[in-house]
């Protein structure tokens, strides 16, 4: 089934007319596969039919360009969509994993993350681990500038690339918005001597909802973590992934590294095939054979 598919909402795209979802005494694995920002179903579907093969149940979600550069207040509202295809086909109590491709992905992972900790009861989700492919990074002009272009390449006028210009207008106007807000806050402090923070709740827009996705991702526990990258990644910088990983890790929480060879964004699956798939299938099937039991959210 396919819900969401205008242009302003999210594609979920469900794999689940091939697969029995009858409840068992053990339910099967669910790996929840998000794209990066301007991915095509078509693209995506060939990380689901690795884990279809894998005997898993195959969930696939794909935001469009203009929420992530335009409209981000969405994030929130896309994230509980999810949530409530999982309730909807009873998946709630499935071991669940998720398979995030570069920060397209993250930003909604980090969402869905948020909206799981914000319900009455999170362990009702049975969350159990996560690959990150080309992910995460700290969101930065420099990479926000690169992953535009590239999401942007295809688009082009009597043969003139438009990449590089989009990506110079999303950059430009996210740094007016970070400039607006900042000074707004600051005229706040100058006239009222006072700084209001404002309580989190399900509905809330955040200042800088992109800003804190590490900060979410790091509040787990309980959790198993594998990050596929590559040091020829233009984007997604591999000194960064490990020390995201060794603050990940610095928590308690299960990590595996697979460094692939020359591979740059997004383009490990294409250059390494077998060593992909052998690679979340290990980690997948490791982790369930640990049994840790279901992800502790925001603890300090």
């Amino acid at each position: 089934g396919v819900a969401g598919t205008s242009q302003d909402e999210i594609s979920l795209l469900e794999d689940f007319c091939n697969t029995k979802l009858e409840m068992t005494d053990t339910p099967k694995v669910l790996v929840i596969s998000l794209g990066w920002t301007g991915a095509k179903d078509s693209q995506l579907a060939k990380f689901s039919e690795i884990f279809l093969n894998l005997g898993y149940i195959s969930l696939r979600c794909i935001i469009p360009p203009q929420v992530i550069y335009a409209d981000i207040k969405k994030l929130p509202v896309l994230a509980s969509q999810i949530l409530g295809i999982l309730r909807e086909n009873n998946l709630e109590s499935n071991p669940t994993f998720f398979h995030v491709i570069s920060n397209g992905g993250t930003y909604l992972y980090s969402h869905i993350i948020r909206e799981i900790a914000l319900q009455e009861n999170p362990a009702e989700f049975n969350i159990r681990g996560t690959i990150f492919d080309s992910a995460p990074y700290s969101p930065t002009a420099t990479s926000a500038y690169r992953a535009v272009k590239v999401t942007c390449s295809s688009y082009k006028i009597c043969r003139l690339e438009l990449g590089p210009v989009i990506a110079s207008a999303v950059v430009l106007a996210g740094m007016v918005r970070v400039f607006w807000v900042f000074n707004k806050l600051a005229w706040e402090c100058f006239t009222t001597g006072t700084f209001k923070r404002l309580a989190s709740s399900n509905n809330q827009m955040e200042t800088f909802p992109l800003c804190n996705l590490l900060t979410r991702i790091w509040k787990l526990k309980n959790h198993s973590f594998a990050f596929l990258y590559s040091e020829s990644d233009t984007i997604t910088p591999f000194q960064e992934v490990e020390q995201i990983a060794g603050v990940i890790r610095s928590r308690g929480n299960s990590i595996e590294l697979v460094k692939f060879n020359g591979s740059d964004h997004m383009l490990h699956f294409g250059s390494h095939p077998q060593e992909y798939i052998s690679a979340v299938s290990r980690f997948i099937k490791g982790t369930m054979e640990a049994d840790k039991g279901p992800t502790i959210y925001w603890e300090d």
